[in-house]
């Protein structure tokens, strides 16, 4: 009798675990592609609210542009074009029009010869007539995005937008006025959307996968996407997990679980676990002097992989940081970090200075200068041997943030202004904030192509450095025809680029430079 209940309580124990591994293995499944789907829904909004960005900024510079009460085509219009683009971030270039033709631009300037402009792909109801694939006048094999309106046209390269994307989705961009639609983007075979209604916060089955779909609530545009690698569901560490909580405990413990196990596999909780177990890693990239190429310094980068071994997009994880309010917690790692990694082999360096990316929570942080320079007496390392990179993104906290550089400074460190150009940066601006020097963004060494004038603009920044006494540091340099221009600029200017090394990990900066 008593070996019949023991065999009885042991099939039902195993028909129990069973059921509940099953009951644990279905939910795993369907909770790894819902956390899939919510991850790319959330990739696909980040894109929609960056691109939104770069149409505002588009809308604004048109408006200035068509405000503008000077002669078109007069040398103070053409003035206020190039000084347009130097302050603009993703426009290129500014040009005036009369609806059929370009007359003048801040690139090229007066045109002898007036050039037709490409048919518009769609026309928006307030009359802005957009061109995805515009010839680029004056730069051969270049096409971008042209957008006209009123007396005055702006080009935006498309990559601008495509750089948006987390890399890790398939996805495809689509323009929608009045149900005429037009592709924008595609990582891969355009998606064959038809008339298919693009509704935000829905979901389209293509090709068997699930395509969510965001749109802009201001401007005609929409991203489908999914993950361009499905998630393997079978060696996904949530299945695991849910199935272990369905063979312990059943459904119950599985749905318990499924919200803890969803939060930590959110973006911001991995990297957020990644920072406090320092599983992060930083590389530096070599400063040169233009002169006699010798390596006077070197920026720190930071770098993260997921669980996958993928690596993540700094501009997405730093965004993250930044929206989640933890950047000065990644902003006093990458500190840490780099001093423990490079403090040995600067100290005989004296002349030698790491720069840091720092955000303006940081600068205005009365505690920070105090971190900074524990962490040094720590190291033995001099104030100047560390130096700060910061972009500026808003002018609300312009006193704020003068009165943090100026702290910075007075401890002892150089602080940049980085990507100089593609901001608010003026000239008025960069002498409220007394910084040391301006690190010249790379689209404008881009700019110096065999036939283009974008060049023009170069001498003029420079120039604005010189009447303010501030350094230059030439980012993205990658052939030695830039490095040339730039030192013929300014002798005294500093180089970084693929010529002079890429961004290496810390035992590698010192040894023979990497091409």
């Amino acid at each position: 009798m008593i070996g019949k209940q023991l065999a009885g309580a042991r099939a039902w124990v195993i028909g129990g675990a069973l059921l509940g591994l099953l009951l644990g293995t279905l939910l795993g499944d369907l909770a790894v592609r819902s956390l899939a789907e919510d991850e790319v829904g959330s990739l696909a909004q980040a894109y929609i609210a960056r691109a939104d960005l770069v149409s505002d900024e588009a809308v604004a510079a048109l408006a200035e542009a068509n405000r503008s009460s000077v002669p078109r085509c007069s040398d103070a219009d053409i003035a206020a074009l190039r000084q347009a683009v130097i302050r603009l971030q993703f426009v290129k270039s500014v040009a005036r029009t009369d609806g059929q033709s370009m007359l003048c631009g801040a690139i090229l300037g007066p045109i002898q010869q007036p050039a037709p402009m490409t048919r518009a792909d769609l026309v928006t109801a307030d009359g802005y007539h957009v061109s995805f694939n515009a010839q680029v006048l004056g730069v051969r094999d270049t096409k971008a995005m042209v957008i006209a309106h009123g007396t005055a046209s702006v080009v935006i390269s498309k990559q601008s937008y495509a750089s948006l994307v987390d890399p890790r989705l398939d996805y495809t961009v689509v323009a929608d006025v009045d149900g005429h639609r037009e592709t924008f983007l595609s990582s891969g075979p355009t998606m064959d959307l038809g008339a298919l209604p693009l509704v935000s916060g829905e979901a389209h089955e293509f090709d068997g996968r699930r395509h969510e779909v965001r749109c802009s609530t201001r401007h005609p545009g929409c991203i489908v996407a999914s993950f361009a690698t499905p998630p393997d569901t079978v060696e996904s560490p949530v299945l695991q997990g849910f199935a272990l909580f369905g063979l312990l405990s059943g459904m119950g413990g599985g749905l318990g679980a499924s919200l803890a196990l969803g939060w930590s596999r959110s973006l911001r909780r991995r990297f957020r676990t990644a920072l406090r177990t320092g599983d992060l890693s930083m590389v530096y990239q070599p400063i040169v002097r233009l002169s006699d190429r010798q390596m006077v310094g070197a920026e720190a980068l930071l770098r993260w992989k997921d669980e996958s071994g993928k690596p993540v997009n700094p501009d997405v994880f730093i965004a993250v940081a930044e929206q989640s309010g933890f950047i000065s917690e990644v902003t006093r790692f990458v500190i840490q970090r780099t001093l423990t990694e490079l403090t040995a082999q600067i100290r005989h360096r004296p002349d030698f200075r790491l720069t840091v990316n720092v955000a303006v929570d940081d600068v205005m942080d009365p505690g920070f200068v105090t971190f900074v320079a524990r962490q040094l007496k720590l190291s033995g390392l001099p104030a100047a041997s560390l130096g700060f990179e910061v972009t500026e993104r808003s002018t609300a906290e312009r006193t704020r943030i003068a009165s943090g550089i100026d702290r910075l400074r007075g401890a002892g460190h150089h602080v940049y202004l980085d990507d100089f150009g593609t901001e608010y940066s003026s000239l008025a601006y960069l002498a409220d904030l007394r910084i040391d020097a301006i690190k010249v963004d790379r689209v404008f060494t881009m700019q110096l192509g065999e036939d283009s004038n974008g060049a023009t603009i170069a001498p003029q920044i420079v120039a604005m450095a010189k009447t303010l006494g501030l350094g230059v540091v030439v980012e993205g340099i990658e052939e030695e025809r830039q490095a040339a221009y730039f030192l013929r600029l300014d002798p005294a200017a500093l180089g970084q680029g693929w010529l002079f090394g890429t961004p290496v990990p810390a035992d590698r900066l010192f040894a023979a430079r990497n091409p």
